[in-house]
């Protein structure tokens, strides 16, 4: 019987507690961004806007790991360029709509939480987190090294700002995030 009491007093203190946890903060930032998710590259099946010859240059080191299909159709001011996953790069697709077609980069995951600053007087918290880029496909390795201005970090850190609510901590306020979605 002793035990018993001394069980439920440890699980009645322990849920009594107001810090945040690193524990239910990762939980409830898996919860907001949907964690793990995948990161995806838009292309459009036809270009038809006068850049479409940028794209074309773009494009190769995806052409050459035979990846993508790109070929150019009409000639002078009408002229395009149709792009298409080529059979290995089709394992890649995760959504085609017959203009659009998406592929996989990577996975993006909780990494850990850093710190976790308790502000009492205002009931609020900042937690500073990184969320890591896993599972590269050769679309992402392709994109992490000859696309953008910026290439993908494998390590990303972020901050939010968490409220202290009448049933438990809840997000306040994240951080922007912007995930992967380029044409």
């Amino acid at each position: 019987m002793k035990k018993i009491i001394i069980f439920l007093s440890i699980i009645l203190l322990s849920s009594c507690s107001d810090k945040l946890s690193n524990s239910e903060a990762e939980d409830l930032i898996s919860e907001h961004f949907n964690l793990p998710k995948k990161e995806i590259w838009v292309f459009e099946h036809n270009i038809s806007h006068v850049g479409w010859k940028a794209y074309y240059d773009r494009y190769q080191p995806l052409v050459r790991k035979n990846l993508l299909i790109t070929r150019k159709k009409g000639r002078g001011l009408w002229s395009s360029l149709y792009t298409s996953p080529t059979k290995k790069g089709k394992k890649y697709v995760v959504n085609d709509t017959g203009k659009k077609f998406e592929v996989e980069l990577c996975t993006l995951k909780f990494g850990k939480v850093l710190s976790i600053h308790e502000e009492p007087q205002t009931n609020t918290a900042k937690v500073k987190f990184t969320l890591v880029r896993t599972n590269f496909t050769p679309f992402g390795e392709l994109y992490r090294t000859h696309y953008d201005d910026k290439p993908l970090e494998k390590t990303i850190t972020k901050s939010v700002l968490f409220k202290k609510f009448n049933d438990g901590w809840g997000v306040a306020d994240f951080e922007k995030l912007e995930f992967i979605k380029h044409y």
